[in-house]
């Protein structure tokens, strides 16, 4: 069974650690490997430098330095899964970034077409926004985290990973995150709900008064069994 699934901002969020206390991540994510760039050390081991990004959001993004066999040239632009050991965050000139090693397994479940799959247009679901209105990138990604949260509970346990490739998850998690933006705006503008004292209660249907069972009819004596 997988191991728990957080997304790239779960990942951001992180405490970077350092060379001599770093911070391991145990959890499994996916993001777009972009920007790929070969790099050498001093002693002429190769590496790569690139950027994460999230699949679902492309305001989220972290640098990365990978240290694998056999290069990650390949998976640039792909939906890539990230599981297993090797992975940490640790912060470079004061900038967090994640350090990936041989030990990860880096799995290609889909090729990014450039727009964020929660995020395209729905003729059933997408609502524009006012004209002139917008909603800043923070505001999405913490939605879209709160929305992927939520899925989550809502899943089976070990279900959540083949949901996650499905159109009916990005349906699902677009609907929620829209919804959630929109709370957050009534809240921006004191638009607050009821206090629960406040609240009407539901109401509590009353119980159907009992009916008295039906008197049974007895059988008309016509005499026939009347002895002689």
């Amino acid at each position: 069974m997988s191991k728990n699934i957080i997304t790239l901002g779960d990942v951001c969020a992180l405490e970077p650690g350092d060379r001599e206390n770093p911070n391991w991540i145990n959890e499994e994510f996916e993001a777009v490997i972009t920007d790929v760039k070969a790099e050498k050390t001093k002693t002429g081991k190769a590496y790569y430098k690139a950027t994460l990004r999230d699949p679902h959001d492309a305001g989220i993004s972290i640098a990365a330095t990978f240290f694998v066999a056999g290069g990650i040239t390949p998976k640039q632009g792909k939906v890539c899964h990230f599981a297993g050991a090797g992975m940490k965050i640790e912060a470079y000139k004061d900038t967090p970034q994640l350090i990936i090693g041989d030990k990860t397994k880096i799995s290609v479940i889909g090729t990014h077409a450039g727009t964020p799959a929660a995020v395209q247009s729905s003729s059933t679901t997408a609502s524009k926004a006012p004209a002139g209105a917008s909603i800043l990138g923070a505001t999405v990604g913490m939605a879209i985290n709160q929305a992927i949260g939520i899925l989550k509970e809502c899943r089976p346990d070990g279900t959540f990973e083949d949901y996650y490739s499905t159109p009916e998850f990005s349906k699902d998690l677009h609907i929620i995150a829209s919804d959630i933006i929109r709370i957050s705006q009534l809240l921006e503008k004191s638009k607050l709900a009821s206090p629960v004292k406040d609240r009407a209660p539901s109401p509590v249907p009353e119980p159907e008064p009992e009916q008295p069972p039906a008197a049974q009819q007895q059988p008309e004596d016509d005499g026939s069994e009347i002895p002689f």
